[in-house]
This record gives C-alpha cells, sequence and structure tokens, in this order.
C-alpha cells in the first residue's frame, strides 16, 4: 500500500521540479525515461516476477480449498 499513496505523490513532486527548472517538455521527457530505466532495473533485479505464471498460484489455491473441503 506504501506504493500507492506514495508513488503518486513523489511522481508528482518530480514532474513539477523538473518543470520548473527545465520545461514542461523535459519534465514529459524525463518521466517517461524515469519510468523506462526503472521498469528495466526491476525486472533485471526480480526475474522471477517476470516468469510468474499464475496457473500455478490458482491451482495451489484450488488444491489448498480441495484438502479444506475433505477435512471438514
Amino acid at each position: 500500500m506504501i506504493s500507492y499513496h506514495t508513488g503518486p505523490s513523489l511522481g508528482n513532486a518530480e514532474a513539477g521540479f523538473v518543470a520548473r527548472l527545465f520545461g514542461v517538455r523535459a519534465s514529459v521527457v524525463s518521466g517517461g525515461i524515469l519510468c523506462v530505466v526503472g521498469s528495466a532495473l526491476l525486472a533485471m533485479l526480480l526475474p522471477k516476477f517476470i516468469a510468474y505464471d499464475a496457473a500455478e498460484g490458482i491451482r495451489r489455491r484450488e488444491d489448498d480449498e480441495a484438502s479444506l473441503a475433505v477435512v471438514r
């Protein structure tokens, strides 16, 4: 939840700061570049996140629910 609350505020602060110093165009371009660089950095640091397969989690949940149903 921290990212939900702080992300937009930090992005707005960065955009406003850069726009004030260098103009709106520089703010938009630098924000886009930071977004791409940040995404690439996270992709390199979190390889398991990219390889995540939701089907595995769904199967695990279904197995857990089935085992609970047997216990009841």
